[in-house]
């Protein structure tokens, strides 16, 4: 403290007067001017500044020269020229608890050192308020949900619209509703519990707290605690009864389905995997235990194998459900089954379809080896074997020009009957050979006529002169509708062709042989035949047959 700080006005009068007076050599008193405070600097909030908070802490810094002892008044209002809303002794601080939200606010701070004062800028803020929480919601388990685990974790959903905001949460957890607080202050929105007592009802609920305090109280919710029954996994009855035990054949694609089951739910079922190895791996349980599973991307119930490699193969499943019950494994074949995979060869593929006629596809085979050779077409021997998947013959038949279907099974054909179709329209050759009992009342897309009705077809057959002299143009309507009647119309995708016959189908009829081509002039795209050419063979006419169908009609080069 200095004198002049506290000198009476009079003797500062005389002490002025003196020094006019030319006594300066009389310095037995002196003193300094008091210094005003240095300027305040605004800290915070600074201007243009938002406050997303319950209250506003105001801040600032200022110094003296004279080392006086600093106070503060402090001024806030919405208006440019606030009002005073109290002092701070010593702080350079000061806490705004009522201010109203979603408002501009001023302030401005005056130091004071007892005699001078210094005054600062005028500084501005927006005050939003602080937003509470979010009420907890999205609980898993859902609430009324069945638990089937002695363990389980607590989820839930809550946010703070203002940034900067985290949130922890209270936890209550219990067997009985409004359970107690087990855990204050979590700072995450997932909680473990374990030891749950099966068959059991389980209350909870959540209260979510923000930085500023401010919180939301979530609904009480519940689950059940059950025990786990393993789920299952089956193949189809169907696929069981005629696969099972029986010589299975693919190339290197096959589709497979099977049968999921829970007896907790229908929507527990967490995963589903498989293996796809040969027949040599062993079946005991520690042995399966082994094999590299590979899961599903999603849980299905069929699954189409692609790029199989050649070989005896077998097929394992099994699936998991949501509270880590694994089932059975499963797999296709069983040990007197076999699954043959075979890589498609050259462009021509045999069918063998006929369950009628067993081991036909040795007749085949011999001609098709003097005319290709043994490894430049395909056989694929399908037979009675119902559950073959349709994709599985569209994919087979797109692999190749030259199908012969040797046809006895109805629903093998009834399956193929689109993809046929399509390997007609996009230039493929078709050889059909069947017998009367799916001729009858039977739908060929692929060829110019809806329908086709006969009568019985002889299966004494030994030659094939008739045909192999070629095809007469007869006339349809006439010389052949005593044995064999076509219906009128035109195949879907010649609808819109107004050239195409509507009858564009040659045929020849000798006793009980029938034989239809289609187109009736040019290269042949279509031949089906009324009975088991194979038949033919004690006098060597089925050699001839297939090398003028294939070579004549189709014009596809032989070996």
């Amino acid at each position: 403290m200095t004198f002049w700080k506290y000198a009476p006005l009079a003797l500062i009068t005389i002490i002025l007067a003196a020094s006019f007076s030319g006594c300066a050599e009389d310095n037995t008193i002196t003193g300094s001017p008091n210094n005003p405070p240095n300027t305040i600097t605004m800290i915070a909030p600074a201007t243009g500044d938002t406050v997303n908070a319950s209250f506003a802490t105001l801040r600032w810094s200022c110094s003296d020269d004279d080392g006086d002892t600093l106070t503060y008044n402090v001024y806030v209002d919405t208006t440019i020229n606030p009002g005073f809303v109290g002092n701070s002794d010593l702080d350079t601080f000061f806490v705004l608890t009522t201010l109203e939200a979603n408002h501009q606010y001023y302030w401005k701070v005056v130091a004071l050192d007892g005699i001078d004062s210094t005054i600062s800028g005028l500084s501005s803020f927006y005050f939003t308020g602080n937003s509470a929480p979010s009420t907890p919601s999205d609980p898993v388990p859902a609430d009324g949900d069945t638990v089937y685990t002695a363990t389980t974790t607590l989820r839930w959903t809550s946010t703070d619209p203002d940034p900067g905001d985290s949130l922890i949460y209270n936890i209550y957890f219990g067997t009985a509703s409004n359970p107690p607080l087990v855990y204050e202050g979590w700072h995450t929105n997932s909680y473990p519990t374990d030891s749950l007592e099966f068959n059991q009802d389980y209350y909870w609920k959540i209260i979510a707290i923000d930085t500023e305090g401010d919180s939301a109280r979530g609904p009480e919710w519940s689950f059940a605690t059950a025990e786990n029954i393993r789920p299952e996994i089956n193949f189809p009855q169907d696929f069981i009864d005629d696969y099972m035990s029986a010589e299975f054949y693919s190339f290197d694609h096959c589709t497979f389905g099977w049968e999921l089951y829970d007896s907790n739910g229908t929507g527990t079922i967490a995963s589903v995997e498989y293996y796809v190895g040969t027949d040599a791996i062993p079946l005991d349980s520690a042995s399966l235990d082994t094999l590299t599973w590979l899961e599903m991307f999603s849980v299905t119930d069929e699954i189409t194998l692609y790029n199989i490699s050649p070989g005896n193969k077998r097929f394992f499943l099994k699936t998991t459900d949501e509270a880590g019950g694994v089932s059975d494994i499963i797999y296709y074949p069983d040990t007197l089954g076999r699954w043959t995979v075979t890589a498609p060869t050259g462009d021509v593929l045999y069918v063998d379809d006929n369950p009628a006629t067993t081991g036909s596809e040795n007749s085949y085979e011999i001609v098709l080896d003097s005319l290709y050779g043994p490894s430049d077409y395909s056989t694929w021997i399908i037979e009675d074997l119902t559950y073959y998947y349709e994709s599985d013959i569209v994919q087979a038949i797109s692999s190749f020009d030259v199908i012969i279907w040797n046809s006895g099974n109805i629903s093998h054909f009834g399956e193929s009957n689109a993809a046929l179709k399509k390997h007609v329209q996009e230039g493929g050759k078709l050889l059909l050979i069947t017998n009367y009992a799916n001729w009858n009342e039977n739908i060929y897309g692929f060829m110019p006529a809806d329908s086709i009705t006969g009568k019985f077809i002889s299966d004494e057959i030994r030659d094939f002169r008739a045909l192999a002299s070629g095809y007469p143009d007869l006339d349809v309507t006439t010389s052949v509708a005593p044995l064999f009647s076509f219906a009128p119309g035109a195949p879907e995708y010649l609808a819109d062709d107004s050239t195409a016959a509507i009858y564009d189908v040659p045929v020849i009829a000798d006793s009980n042989i029938f034989g239809a081509r289609y187109p009736a002039t040019g290269t042949a795209q279509v031949i089906m035949l009324s009975f088991h050419a194979h038949n033919c063979w004690p006098n060597g006419g089925f050699g001839q047959m297939m090398q003028f169908i294939l070579w004549d009609e189709f014009d596809h080069t032989i070996k």
